[in-house]
């Protein structure tokens, strides 16, 4: 009987881990989305020609302090703007990088 009942607690708790499992799954495949971080549209662009021994690394070191851009959020931008697969680049290609549209305004 003693063995029954700790088998019957013991299946009471895998039930409830189950549960909270198959929880858990559901809410983290609804909430997560294949769509575009927001940041990808927020920003204007400039254009930047590559020179010798430069990296998007280097590039996005560069410029990401005229966003509130992290330089890896830099380089997120910079593949998605110029349909890059990787972070091969080229001396003389051009690329887009962002920029933040800075309005002043005067009397």
């Amino acid at each position: 009987m003693k063995y029954m009942n700790k088998l019957k607690k013991g299946l009471d708790f895998s039930v409830i881990i189950l549960f909270v499992s198959a929880a858990l799954f559901a809410w983290t495949t609804i909430t997560s989305s294949d769509k575009e971080p927001s940041y990808l549209n927020e920003y204007i662009s400039s254009e930047w020609v590559v020179t010798e021994g430069e990296s998007l690394w280097t590039i996005a070191a560069n410029n990401y302090e005229n966003t509130n851009l992290s330089i890896e959020q830099t380089i997120v931008w910079m593949k998605s703007k110029n349909n890059l697969e990787n972070e091969s680049i080229f001396p003389g290609q051009t690329l887009e990088v962002p920029a933040q549209l800075t309005v002043y305004v005067s009397e």
